[in-house]
């Protein structure tokens, strides 16, 4: 035995069961003596002349490989390969035809099957090769096919919205959930697209965190920024990003999820504005106060020309009020003073 076809007996277990679907009994004949000249004689061999024959027999038997001619009484050509791609999307197939045409093996190739031979060139240690690869290929195949669908499911089952930016051609993927997040149905895919629904003011902060991790000075993308949702609305959305580099350090692609996280922003707001405020009359409270003086006091500190003044407003008999009245006027009272002082000031004050 040659010693390229030894190579091929540690591969050979892996093929318990090859169906061949060719019409020919002379030519399937010879096909059978091949294969009993290499490592996979001891395969399971099915042999249809029909390619309806075939189709049943890969429904009901686990086929490994299928060695399949294109002109059959009931196929011809690319259908015969279809069929059997239909029927099973996972096995190894292996065009064995008497047409020789470069164009053609290049094309069924293209279509799903895993290597095209011309019969009458077809020997054990080429027949061999071919189903060893074939199956490795097919294999190969299954296992992206699978990541794929998981991957698939992920993205689907994601809150977030899930971005894949390749830096070489400046394009992006978007996930369905990202567009369901910005209100669009679809778009380009470009950094335009992200980019120009990013509230201005927020744009040099998201590219300048962009460029610190593309450039390798910090070990991820993480920033937060308003955004625009459709036309009239606006959320905060967190951006989380990882930059793939090639053998030089230079990021080629980064990939990452869009979080909308307007809840927890309303939720600090919220926190920042109870302690800031007075909780009775909505006021700023002292915390505020003293905040405000502090910043007054250093901006008079750096430039004397930006004076201030501290009014301080006593409220007479408030006690007597409050002890004769009960506590509930009291505080109708203090509510409508901080109503009557609002009405004075700009917002902002």
């Amino acid at each position: 035995m040659p010693d390229d076809m030894q190579q091929d007996t540690p591969n050979g277990d892996a093929v318990r069961s090859i169906l061949m679907i060719e019409d020919d009994l002379v030519e399937a004949e010879l096909v059978t003596d091949l294969l009993a000249s290499t490592c996979y004689r001891d395969a399971e061999l099915h042999h249809c002349q029909r390619l309806g024959a075939g189709i049943e027999l890969l429904a009901t038997k686990d086929i490994d490989v299928v060695l399949l001619d294109l002109n059959l009484p009931d196929g011809n050509g690319l259908e015969n390969l279809e069929a059997v791609r239909a029927k099973d999307g996972d096995v190894a197939v292996i065009i064995l035809t008497n047409i020789e045409e470069d164009d053609s093996s290049l094309h069924f190739v293209a279509m799903g099957a895993q290597d095209y031979l011309v019969k009458r060139r077809v020997t054990a240690d080429s027949l061999a090769r071919s189903i060893r690869y074939a199956v490795a290929r097919q294999h190969a195949e299954v296992r992206v096919r699978e990541s794929e669908r998981r991957f698939e499911l992920a993205v689907s089952g994601a809150r977030d919205g899930i971005w894949d930016w390749d830096l070489v051609d400046d394009s992006i993927y978007y996930s369905p959930r990202w567009f369901q997040m910005v209100g669009i149905e679809g778009g380009a895919n470009h950094p335009s697209t992200w980019l120009e629904r990013i509230h201005p003011s927020d744009q040099p902060g998201l590219h300048k965190a962009l460029q610190a991790h593309l450039g390798g000075h910090t070990p991820y993308l993480e920033y937060e920024f308003r955004m625009s949702r459709g036309k009239h609305e606006e959320f905060w959305a967190l951006a989380r990003g990882l930059a793939v580099r090639n053998q030089t350090g230079k990021a080629i692609r980064i990939a990452g999820s869009l979080t909308d996280v307007s809840d927890r922003k309303a939720t600090e707001a919220m926190l920042v504005h109870e302690a800031m405020h007075d909780a009775l009359t909505g006021l700023p409270n002292r915390s505020l106060f003293l905040d405000r003086l502090d910043l007054a006091i250093r901006r008079y500190r750096r430039d004397r020309s930006h004076r201030f003044a501290v009014l301080f407003l006593d409220l007479d008999r408030f006690k007597a009020i409050n002890d004769g009245l009960g506590h509930a006027v009291g505080d109708e009272l203090l509510r409508e003073i901080g109503r009557r002082l609002a009405k004075f000031v700009r917002p902002g004050d």
